[in-house]
């Protein structure tokens, strides 16, 4: 939520404050909106309710202190904002918001150096500039995407990852997100680093959610129970059951699935509508989607 077209950010995602505001007023109008952990108890005890609206928000950039907590505490609503720990105090720039900059200075030469690091991990090559985002994100081995976007920034880039983040300062820093929590909001975990979960081994599924954790919930000197999956994009539900075992901290994992299993009998794994849209899309989506989905169900 922003007015300002940050040239790190997706063109496509992001509304602006006046569209936010009016998306809110609408479900404030329709639906009582409750904490994730009020909607938590309530599946967890089959307490039956209706007309109710959780929202969260992903990744944990500055708007999030700035513009979208002091509308939403205009409006006498809570929230959940779910912070990537490698960037909190702008100590790193998300690796996919990395190649958005990097793709506006797509070279030949840049081509040449993905073609030379495929070769070298043994994966498909990126075509062109069109095809870097899918590349990376479904080609790219989630091990070495730091040290690949790195590399790529520093062959094309006019300024260092490390200036770039000093003058920027796209996130929110530790004293802003204690400032959230303090104010009532909940804080969850939105991974290390956020990688594609669905193509990482199970080690570093849980050091990616363990560290993140601890480390929010140093900053908020609370638990952090909840874990929200970068891109949406759930990891095997085999993970998700081994790691229930041993950390009884994370109460759910969340992902953005546009499914109807947000039941009692599934309260382990929640899944949520994305609605960075604007206000007529939003709308439409957020009331015709269901419908399908109910037919699809039927359906089968």
């Amino acid at each position: 939520v922003s007015d300002v077209n940050n040239d790190y950010y997706f063109d496509n995602k992001g509304i602006s404050a006046k569209e936010f505001k009016r998306q809110l007023s609408y479900f404030k109008s329709k639906y009582t909106i409750i904490s994730l952990k009020d909607a938590y108890e309530n599946l967890e005890d089959q307490t039956y309710f209706i007309n109710k609206l959780v929202i969260t928000f992903d990744d944990g950039f500055r708007e999030n202190h700035s513009v979208i907590a002091p509308i939403l505490d205009d409006l006498g609503i809570t929230a959940t904002f779910f912070f990537i720990s490698n960037c909190i105090d702008n100590n790193d720039l998300m690796w996919r918001n990395k190649l958005l900059l990097i793709k506006k200075h797509f070279n030949n030469k840049l081509l040449n150096k993905i073609e030379i690091i495929s070769k070298k991990y043994n994966i498909l090559s990126c075509k062109d500039k069109s095809d870097l985002m899918n590349w990376s994100l479904n080609i790219l081995p989630m091990i070495h995407k730091e040290e690949v976007v790195n590399s790529l920034w520093n062959l094309v880039m006019p300024l260092s990852i490390e200036e770039f983040l000093y003058i920027n300062k796209p996130y929110c820093t530790k004293n802003q997100i204690k400032d959230l929590s303090d104010f009532g909001f909940e804080i969850g975990s939105h991974s290390m680093s956020h990688p594609n979960f669905n193509r990482i081994n199970y080690d570093t599924f849980v050091n990616e959610i363990v560290s993140s954790s601890k480390i929010i919930s140093e900053i908020v000197l609370k638990d952090v129970n909840f874990f929200s999956y970068p891109f949406g994009i759930r990891s095997k539900i085999d993970y998700e059951k081994e790691f229930m075992k041993t950390h009884n901290n994370i109460k759910s994992f969340l992902g953005i699935k546009n499914s109807l299993n947000n039941t009692a009998n599934n309260i382990k794994s929640l899944e949520r509508d994305n609605l960075e849209f604007e206000y007529d899309v939003m709308k439409a989506r957020f009331l015709i989607l269901p419908l399908i989905r109910r037919i699809s169900i039927n359906l089968t």
